[in-house]
């Protein structure tokens, strides 16, 4: 009788010592994702002002670009030359 509570007041200790060990490994592990979403806020952060940086520095490259004769045509506003050409088919 004496070894089955014994052994019983084993078990409850290591249950209870696995349950505690467990809640802290959660724990370690909810404090290592908190960190990591931060640092992904922070990166994603730096891409939306690198990107903003990449369309203004686009938008000047295609502005100098379209005021070489050459080019012009290609990089201008095409609206209105592709009006005239659906009036000029539809005749």
């Amino acid at each position: 009788m004496t070894a089955l509570v014994l052994s019983q007041t084993l078990f409850y200790f290591t249950v209870s010592f696995a349950i505690i060990a467990l809640g802290i490994l959660a724990g370690m592990i909810a404090y290592h994702l908190v960190k990591i979403t931060k640092e992904l806020r922070r990166i994603t952060d730096n891409l939306g002002g690198a990107s903003d940086e990449l369309r203004d520095s686009l938008s000047d490259l295609i502005e100098r670009l379209s005021s070489l004769p050459i080019l012009s045509m290609f990089l201008n506003d095409r609206g209105d030359r592709a009006g005239h050409y659906k009036k000029g088919r539809s005749k």
